[in-house]
């Protein structure tokens, strides 16, 4: 009989190719399916950051038009999509709670602060609070996809009654700053427009400083802080925004806004000092050139 010579693979060489196939399709599954996680988290982080920025516009937007909704608001709250303020949790006493902490119940959120977004993922709650209470924190949360716990995206902004719109330049601006003071106010005050800009005439692509000042009779008192915030913006140092922490030398209070190069633009520069009720007192406008 004859003996054919033929070599074929044996069965220990067969289980060592499943092995590695196995291997390496087992290292591409966990490789693609961890590429789909941070994906995924990534969407999640995107939308809910969308949903923190729809609430600092809302709240924007009820600064300048009901600012007593939420300067006066002293329980968590959201502003649902009519822009009416909303107690944020049930009972309504309820403090924001620490991520993931036993408190961090998604069950406690009101119907009009959950439930958010086209995935209706995301819970929403505002809380206002530093010690002049002009700041607004922004807390969106959602359940971690696959589960494990929940995640969160924070926004903090600052924020102060009747927020002023910035005017639309004028077709012809002045040549120079209007000079005639506004009528009566406390302490004398007086815009001052000396300076704003300096040196007085930089040309585009000079350094230059930026500086508003606000002058007052220093024969009496002055407007002191805490009680007089001075606030201001400027299409260069754009938002400055709320401020204390202003300069006296005596007879006017200050503020550099900041230091650069002159662009080629024109800038507009609007200052204004607020008074213990948060009205305005005095507004300066200043166009350069």
């Amino acid at each position: 009989m004859k003996r054919l010579n033929i070599k074929g693979d044996t069965i220990v060489e067969v289980l060592i190719a499943i092995l590695v196939i196995s291997t390496i399709l087992g290292g591409a599954y966990l490789s693609a399916n961890r590429s789909l996680s941070f994906s995924r988290q990534s969407q999640e982080r995107g939308e809910a950051l969308k949903q923190a920025e729809s609430q600092l516009e809302n709240l924007k937007s009820l600064a300048a038009s009901d600012p007593d909704a939420i300067f006066n608001k002293a329980t968590v709250f959201c502003v649902d999509d009519s822009n009416d303020v909303k107690d944020a949790f049930t009972p309504s006493t309820l403090p924001m709670p620490v991520l993931n902490s036993a408190a961090d119940d998604f069950s406690k959120y009101t119907p009009d602060c959950k439930d958010k977004g086209l995935s209706k993922l995301y819970k929403v709650a505002v809380v206002r609070d530093n010690d002049d209470h002009t700041q607004f924190t922004v807390y969106v949360r959602w359940e971690r996809g696959g589960g494990g716990g929940h995640l969160e995206t924070q926004l903090i902004y600052r924020l102060s009654k009747g927020l002023l719109t910035i005017p639309s330049a004028p077709s012809t601006p002045p040549s120079t700053p209007p000079s005639t003071p506004p009528s009566a106010t406390p302490y004398g005050l007086s815009c001052d427009y000396n300076n704003v800009i300096n040196p007085s005439h930089p040309s585009p692509g000079q350094s230059y400083t930026e500086t508003v000042r606000i002058n007052y009779n220093p024969s009496g008192p002055a407007p002191t802080r805490p009680d007089y915030k001075m606030e201001a913006i400027s299409t260069n140092y754009f938002p400055y925004g709320f401020d204390i922490n202003y300069s006296d030398n005596g007879s006017s209070i200050y503020k550099t806004l900041g230091s650069g190069i002159m662009p080629t633009y024109q800038i507009y520069v609007f200052w204004y000092l607020r008074g213990p009720d948060g009205n305005i007192l005095l507004q300066c406008n200043y166009y350069y050139p």
